[in-house]
């Protein structure tokens, strides 16, 4: 006890030492356990491992995050489920359509975090726009620095597309732009780690939105994903069924690479479209294969639309024929297959039969958009159509241009087929006008001329902006058309001392068919149809108060509509010249050549988009579906069409006796509830229709609302003269249960749907709309889906602009009144 007590600090260190030296043992013990585990899971899991690796070696190195061209926007996020590397390349590409606010302009944002700046992952990476010198800033964090940034080099055209490429390799940060080194940014050693669950801004919310249009956003994972040198030296045959035969065995690859899909990994891949129709690889559209056309050079085959049928039906006809029963064969194949193709007997298209051989030439040479089997003009995947006809010639040109003149491209030979003697004067009238109507998007967007010599009801001159440039040939040999709507965006940048020419639509004997131009010291249209300058054209002049706003994009419809021609800014008529005759306006089927600004006139300094002929009365009726539109009257400011408590109920009729305007606004309270078991199923709510048929053709959707089923998500769908099926999908589902004050409105070139004042999503492109028409129906809910869960109250119609020019209606905001 005494030895205890004189040495009691010994013991209690000693007892220490010994708790420490069992703790000891003990880890060592949990140690050597844990080690003796790992390498018996790594024995038995050996195989697995290396299964892994091969699906890691196997998985895609690139996400494509936005495919088709998009307007920037404040606060839009597009993605919260991105998966980032510490090494990777962000390519898109930039379309700059005005002058952007001073200052700096979110074009967008990947970040971890809701912060501006300051904060580790705020910025991995952030693309700002300076808007004084149109320069591109790169701000992309390191743990050492998360405001690390790279200023570009190389300023930005306004109305030209630019590739732009961010890599971080390395140590090392770089911005190019079409290729050129624009800045280089070091002293990444200590980068950020792969990360999950990273957002996509396309524009954030801390900067006014660059005026700008964005597409092929591409995010590649890995520096080892990065090409050393970009696909592009490879030249790349965009596949079209039925077009690309001659041209992949004609062209001889001496001098460089030619990549078709036949020889390729998209060879073996088969997409499911529709319903439940398959269709291989090199018969896909691009867009739906976007990760094998990306960098490369492309080239296509386009082919006239009534040869291409025939030589389908040449393909599968049998030999040993007379010619009338060749005749008779080729007309009823393509009754039989365009009937089933365009779903004229179940009111269901079936745009993918036949492995995809039907669809459209548009969908390979723009884009595909498979959700509403429409074409989407908005994309170029094909670069340098060819035409099939002058193969050759055209593609020995095409080669040259592209600075391969070792390639050489074999003439085409004449090969046998079946029912050789025909050609497409052996197609009835019925077969043209199904063939017009199936292909319509051919004739539109490529520039097919149509049997009869009409022009196409509605022709896309333009889609991408570009800037207005004195003496710009944008197209020859434009048919035209004694009544006629132009329409066009505009865009002015600054106001000139003189007078700025626009476009011109120029006959050959001079005449302008038409023509628009700003006035001196202003933004003021005038546009003529006649000779210019011969002092019996029609001048159609704005006053100054009409000016179009600096820096803002404006619709702009040019008509002439019996003798009355009329200049529209926004829907609102500037100027309006009665007793122009036909012979005066010269456009009675000529032809005339689209010039921007004109073959001499000086150009104004503004941009240009969306240039669209539309023909009026020009488009025929196909026989066996019935499209007439009923005459039209002034629609009513507006008309109140349900009052309380009405519910959804399949193939219900409310009133048929409804006139449509241009622009409007429809208001209702809507009350859902979600149906179990119904998960994926498009089940109806309500539809403004002036047709007989579910969808794909003119007036069917003037608006209609549906509900996604097994969800409480929106869907409105509104057509337009170049895509029937425009649709809008909601960014959230609705409350169950609750009644919510939901906004439909189509105003300008935008199409809105909100509930109780909140935006769910909107879509543009709106430069052809539907005409006013009477006898419209209101249907809740339509009589081809399954009906929602859901019911209506104080369903509102409201005409719109029909108040010396002034819309009737307030801006989006939740109705407290009703």
């Amino acid at each position: 006890a005494l030895i205890r007590r004189m040495y009691h600090q010994d013991f209690v260190m000693m007892e220490s030492l010994d708790k420490e030296h069992e703790e000891q043992r003990r880890w060592q013990r949990d140690e050597e356990e844990e080690v003796r585990a790992r390498d018996i899971d790594t024995l038995k899991g050996h195989q697995q491992e290396r299964e892994q690796v091969g699906r890691l070696q196997k998985a895609p190195q690139a996400r494509p995050l936005l495919i088709a061209e998009d307007q920037i926007e404040k606060s839009r996020l597009r993605f919260t489920d991105l998966a980032t590397t510490e090494e990777f390349e962000l390519s898109f590409h930039i379309t700059l359509r005005g002058i952007s606010n001073s200052g700096m302009n979110s074009v967008l944002r990947v970040t971890r975090t809701n912060e501006n700046f300051g904060h580790h992952f705020d910025r991995m990476p952030a693309i700002l726009l300076d808007g004084d010198s149109n320069t591109l800033q790169v701000y992309m964090g390191h743990h050492e620095n998360s405001g690390a940034s790279c200023w570009s080099s190389i300023r930005l055209a306004v109305a030209r597309t630019a590739l732009v490429h961010v890599r971080l390799a390395g140590p090392t940060l770089m911005l190019s732009i079409d290729g050129k080194e624009a800045c280089v940014k070091h002293g990444y050693y200590n980068k950020y780690k792969a990360a999950e669950g990273v957002k996509l801004w396309i524009g954030d919310r801390f900067h006014n939105a660059a005026d700008a249009i964005i597409s092929s956003v591409v995010y590649r994972f890995g520096v080892n994903s990065i090409p050393s040198s970009p696909q592009s030296a490879d030249l790349a045959l965009v596949s079209i069924p039925l077009n690309r035969g001659d041209a992949s065995e004609g062209f001889l690859a001496s001098g460089a690479k030619l990549w078709t899909a036949q020889k390729s990994p998209v060879a073996e891949e088969t997409m499911v479209l529709g319903t439940g129709y398959p269709c291989k690889g090199p018969s896909l559209p691009p867009s739906l294969v976007p990760q094998s056309y990306w960098g490369r050079k492309t080239f296509c085959v386009v082919r006239d639309p009534y040869d291409r049928m025939l030589a389908e039906f040449q393909r599968t006809s049998k030999k040993r024929q007379t010619a009338d029963e060749c005749q008779a064969a080729l007309n009823t194949f393509i009754l039989r297959t365009l009937s089933l193709v365009m779903g004229l007997d179940t009111g269901q298209s079936r745009p993918y039969v036949s492995g995809c051989r039907f669809l459209p030439q548009a969908a390979f040479v723009h884009g595909w958009l498979p959700k509403s089997e429409q074409v989407d003009q908005k994309q170029r995947w094909c670069s340098h159509p060819i035409s099939h006809e002058q193969l050759a010639a055209q593609g020995n040109v095409l080669l040259k241009s592209l600075d391969l003149p070792n390639l050489q491209l074999a003439p085409r030979q004449q090969k046998n087929t079946a029912c050789g003697m025909l050609n497409k004067q052996s197609l009835n009238k019925s077969c043209r006008t199904l063939i017009e109507e199936a292909f319509r998007e051919d004739f539109r967007l490529l520039g097919f001329d149509r049997m009869d010599g009409r022009p196409p009801a509605v022709r896309s001159l333009m889609v991408n902006t570009r800037k207005v440039e004195r003496g710009a040939l944008l197209v020859r040999g434009l048919k035209t058309a004694s009544e006629f709507e132009l329409s066009f965006e505009l865009t002015p940048i600054s106001v000139l001392g003189h007078a700025g020419g626009i476009l011109v639509l120029e006959g050959l004997g001079g005449n302008w068919m038409p023509g628009c131009l700003f006035l001196a010291g202003g933004t003021s249209l005038e546009c003529i149809v006649g000779e210019s300058g011969s002092g019996s054209e029609a001048r159609c002049v704005a006053p100054k108060e009409a000016g179009l706003p600096l820096k803002r994009p404006s619709n702009v419809r040019v008509r002439l509509f019996g003798s009355t021609f009329i200049v529209q800014v926004d829907g609102r008529t500037v100027c309006v010249v009665q007793g122009v005759s036909q012979r005066q306006s010269g456009a009675d089927g000529s032809v005339a050549d689209l010039w921007i600004s004109g073959s001499t006139r000086p150009g104004a300094d503004a941009t240009i988009a969306s240039v669209h002929y539309k023909v009026r009365h020009s488009a025929e009726i196909i026989p066996v579906v019935s499209s007439a539109v009923p005459r039209v009257t002034r629609a009513p400011t507006s008309r109140i069409l349900v009052g309380e408590g009405l519910t959804v109920k399949r193939d219900q009729r409310i009133a048929s006796d409804i006139i449509t305007a241009e622009d409007f606004e429809i208001t209702f309270d809507l009350t859902v509830w979600r149906q179990a078991n119904a998960e994926g199923l498009i089940q109806s709510i309500l539809q403004f229709t002036a047709s007989d048929t579910a969808f794909g053709h003119p007036f069917d959707r003037m608006p209609a609302l549906m509900l996604v089923g097994g969800s409480r998500t929106l869907i409105a769908y509104m057509g337009h003269a170049n895509n029937h099926n425009a649709d809008c999908s909601a960014s959230r589902q609705q409350p169950e249960g609750k009644p919510q004050r939901i906004v439909m409105r189509l105003e300008g070139t935008t199409f809105r749907l909100s509930s109780d004042g909140k935006e769910l999503c909107q879509i543009g492109g709106y430069t052809t709309k539907y005409t006013p028409v009477s006898d419209v129906k209101l249907m809740i809910s339509d009589r081809f889906s399954e009906p929602a869960i859901a019911k209506v109250d104080n369903l509102v119609y409201r005409a719109g602009g029909q108040r010396g020019g002034a819309d009737i209606w307030s801006p989006l905001a939740p109705d407290n009144n009703n």
